[in-house]
């Protein structure tokens, strides 16, 4: 028995006990439709942050995966879905088999160069700490985002930080901070920036700076940093 036919007692009556899904699934409706339904109620039960709210939301996500795992359903789907999973996971092996199985479904959809993958890479990388590979996997990521979303991407400058972090690592201290400055130039601390990644490089920068004693200029650019962020601040504002 599929899936779908089992949506009153699997589904349907599941969301409904925990308050997931209102008004309630029905056969009638679309697969995609009522994916999407159930993966923005376990979202929005996050945002409520409360343990029960919590539970709701775990079980959210699993009938969200076990939707899309279904036959013919759109593999993209399924992918961040698994995204969706390893986000709520918190670590440890699932969440790697989670962005894993993303991951390749992505590669077969969207080819080695789109963003989406070089996303995962990026984020499988952090969860895995293979450092021996992450030059490749960060040079792959990045030639990808300027492929795919041009060479002024903050995508691109987030890329470029990691690479200069890697440099810092190996103590290439030139290198990095060459890369640091370049990336601040792609997304700086007073441009458009909700993910903060230009805040992050100056961070980096500044830390550089003050392992080599440079702390004046550290400070300096921290002042600096600070002053034109205010400056962004208010303008949104107003």
């Amino acid at each position: 028995m599929t899936l779908a036919a089992e949506l009153p007692s699997r589904i349907a009556a599941l969301a409904l006990l925990q308050g997931l899904l209102v008004p309630a699934p029905s056969l009638s409706q679309a697969p995609i439709d009522l994916w999407q339904q159930t993966l923005d109620a376990a979202i929005t039960r996050v945002d409520a942050g409360d343990p029960a709210a919590m539970t709701q939301a775990a079980e959210g996500f699993e009938l969200a995966l076990e939707l899309a795992r279904e036959p013919g359903f759109p593999e993209l789907l399924l992918a961040d879905s698994l995204v969706h999973c390893a986000a709520w996971c918190h670590g440890g092996a699932d969440e790697v088999a989670f962005l894993e199985g993303a991951l390749e479904i992505r590669i077969r959809q969207l080819g080695q160069n789109a963003p989406e993958v070089a996303d995962l890479l990026i984020r499988l990388e952090g969860k895995t700490s293979r450092w021996a590979d992450s030059r490749s996997v960060f040079e792959r990521a990045l030639s990808a985002y300027r492929t795919s979303l041009g060479e002024d991407h903050p995508k691109v400058a987030y890329a470029m930080m990691l690479l200069g972090m890697l440099d810092r690592r190996e103590e290439k201290l030139q290198a990095a901070e060459q890369r640091f400055r370049e990336a601040l130039v792609l997304c700086p601390v007073d441009g458009e920036d909700p993910e903060g990644i230009g805040r992050r490089i100056q961070v980096q920068l500044i830390e550089l700076l003050e392992a080599e004693g440079r702390f004046s200029e550290a400070s300096a650019l921290g002042t600096e940093f600070e002053a034109a962020s205010d400056e962004a601040n208010r303008s949104r504002r107003h």
